[in-house]
């Protein structure tokens, strides 16, 4: 049988020890939080980082063509006006071509206005022709 004073000095070192492994755990816990801690914000400042980076590069213009043949103006389907807010630093006319290539435009220059109204009283014309008239008016003419 064991003396009394083993089982005492034996208790005693697995409490110290089982101390020890709580304060290891403790501390091991503490660390960890802090890690997950930063790793949580460093995670949130690289998708922050990557919102406004995206912001920053939209499809801009950064110069414009300086002439454009008649001939390729007649394929041009529509436009858009870019402005200087946000990521673009130049006010374009941004004209699409009917294969979807694009062209920018300087915005003062006289034929990109006269090119912007042709286009505008074009648009204004389909859409009169799309409307719900313009089945009436089939039927009614071969009927």
């Amino acid at each position: 049988m064991e003396r009394l004073s083993d089982v005492i000095v034996t208790t005693v070192i697995n409490r110290r020890e089982l101390h020890l492994h709580l304060e290891h755990y403790r501390t091991g816990t503490t660390h960890g939080t802090m890690r997950f801690n930063t790793l949580f914000f460093l995670l949130g400042l690289s998708w922050l980082c990557l919102a406004l980076a995206h912001v920053s590069y939209e499809d801009c213009c950064l110069m414009y063509v300086k002439r454009m043949s008649h001939s390729i103006q007649k394929h041009a389907v529509k436009y858009r006006v870019q402005e200087t807010d946000g990521g673009c630093n130049i006010r374009a006319v941004i004209f699409t071509m009917r294969r979807g290539r694009v062209f920018c435009t300087d915005p003062r220059e006289s034929w990109v206005i006269e090119l912007r109204k042709k286009l505008d009283k074009q648009r204004i014309k389909d859409e009169r022709n799309k409307g719900p008239n313009r089945i009436n008016r089939a039927r009614v003419n071969r009927g």
